[in-house]
C-alpha cells in the first residue's frame, strides 16, 4: 500500500495536517472528515463543522458577533457586579457611559463600551 492510500490514524499529527490540508485547499467537509474522523462519526462531524463555520461566517457578516456597547444589566453581568454597583460606579465616574440620544431633554439608556469595562477591569487587578 502507498503512502497515498494509507489509513491514517485519526488524530495522528500526519492526519491532522493531511485533513487541514483537504480543507483548506478543497472545501469538502466530506473529504475532510474521512481523513480526520473514523467512519461512524464522519457525518455528525462534517455537519458539525459546516454549521460552525456557517455561524462564524454570519457573525463576520454581522460585524464580529458580540456586541461593542452594552446595556446596563449586560454590563453588569459582564463584569460580574450587580446593576446597582455598575450604576454607583458610573454615578462616581469611575466608569465612562455612552447614550445613543444626546438631545437635551431626552433620556436614554446608558450604554457601557466593553473596551471600557476592560479597562476597569484591568485597573482593579491586585497581586499578593
Amino acid at each position: 500500500m502507498s503512502a497515498h492510500t494509507k489509513q491514517l490514524q485519526p488524530g495522528s499529527p500526519e492526519a491532522i495536517e493531511r485533513a487541514r490540508w483537504v480543507l483548506e485547499s478543497t472545501g469538502n467537509l466530506e473529504l475532510w472528515a474521512a481523513l480526520f474522523f473514523p467512519r461512524r462519526m464522519q457525518q455528525s462531524a462534517a455537519d458539525k463543522l459546516k454549521a460552525e463555520i456557517d455561524k462564524l461566517r454570519r457573525e463576520l457578516k454581522n460585524g464580529g458577533g458580540e456586541p461593542r456597547l452594552l446595556r446596563l444589566k449586560a454590563a453588569a453581568n459582564y463584569l460580574s457586579v450587580s446593576p446597582a454597583c455598575l450604576r454607583k460606579l458610573t454615578v462616581d465616574g469611575e466608569i465612562a457611559v455612552t447614550r445613543a440620544n444626546q438631545n437635551p431633554g431626552t433620556t436614554s439608556p446608558w450604554l457601557f463600551d466593553v473596551r471600557d469595562l476592560d479597562a476597569w477591569a484591568e485597573s482593579r487587578k491586585e497581586r499578593f
